[in-house]
């Protein structure tokens, strides 16, 4: 009886729940010159995702990236900008998702599963152009342990033609988003060992529709780019701090820090107290054995 039930339940699937990484492209084709947008989606597979690092790979003799956008992305933290390898033919980002990603909510009735938006432009005439998430590529579950998930990877094969049809499918969505990106708040911090523990603001935001371009901050009279965190150069913070968030269209936010509200400054320990601390310290150690020693013999004479 025991083999019986043993053996049905070896002849069950046994089957596991793995993360799927697709591209997703409008309908084409697409000639030389034109332009298209490759969205890249995550199908959770029930699966609770809080990070990940995507390597995706193109035909660079086809097809070239041109742009990249994160604005519908799922990812809210990103590890680095992303980077366009041309000579791998491959798109590389990563970013994460706190409190994780679990899948669609119900009751909304999009599709919220983009990771990233890969904007590509036709080099070269063709008969297709085969996109995907490659094997390089991992997800990590949502479990306090930074678990690897399984993933499984999709192609697309973009149809791409000899002639080009002036398509710009970027170029549309830009020219049609006049959505600022969304408010933000400026922070000013303090931190020992970070900057030397000069005042620096900290700020970040997302645009859901073009994208976001770059931040600029106003210094001595004049806007400049910067990014997060950024060591401030007034650090009186009298004028206060004024940053505004640009997206790809030119739609600006504008956040400012309240320096009516000033943390305390944590200034860095200079190495050369350390020493000199050190020294001291010795140096009255030694001291306090010179003297206990010279009790001893005076007691034993």
């Amino acid at each position: 009886m025991r083999f019986l039930v043993l053996l049905a339940f070896l002849l069950v699937p046994f089957t596991t729940h793995a993360a799927v990484l697709y591209i997703e492209v409008p309908d084409g084709p697409y000639g030389p010159g034109d332009t298209f947008i490759a969205s890249v989606r995550l199908d959770n597979e029930d699966e609770c995702l809080n990070a990940g690092r995507v390597v995706v790979s193109y035909p660079k003799d086809t097809v070239k990236p041109v742009d990249f956008s994160r604005g519908d992305s799922l990812f809210t933290i990103w590890i680095s900008e992303p980077v366009f390898d041309l000579e791998r033919g491959e798109v590389v980002f990563e970013g994460g998702i706190p409190g994780g990603y679990c899948g669609r909510i119900d009751g909304d009735p999009s599709l919220t599963n983009v990771l990233g938006t890969i904007i590509f432009t036709v080099i070269a005439p063709g008969t297709s152009a085969p996109i995907q998430p490659t094997a390089l590529s991992e997800l990590y579950l949502s479990d306090g342990l930074g678990t690897r998930a399984a993933l499984t990877v999709r192609s697309l094969d973009v149809q791409i033609s000899d002639t080009a049809r002036g398509v710009n499918d970027w170029l549309a969505r830009v020219q049609s988003d006049t959505v600022p990106p969304d408010p933000f708040q400026v922070f000013v911090e303090s931190t020992e060992g970070v900057f030397d523990g000069y005042y620096y603001a900290v700020f970040a935001t997302v645009d859901k529709q073009s994208g976001l371009s770059h931040y600029e901050l106003f210094e001595r009279g004049v806007w400049k780019r910067i990014e997060s965190p950024y060591k401030l150069r007034d650090q009186s913070l009298e004028g206060g701090v004024q940053v505004k968030a640009i997206d790809k269209a030119g739609n600006t936010t504008l956040a400012s820090f309240d320096p009516t509200v000033v943390p305390e400054r944590k200034a860095k320990t200079p190495y050369a107290l350390y020493v000199a601390a050190v020294i001291l310290l010795a140096a009255a150690g030694l001291g306090a054995a010179y003297l206990d020693k010279r009790r001893f013999d005076s007691l034993s004479a």
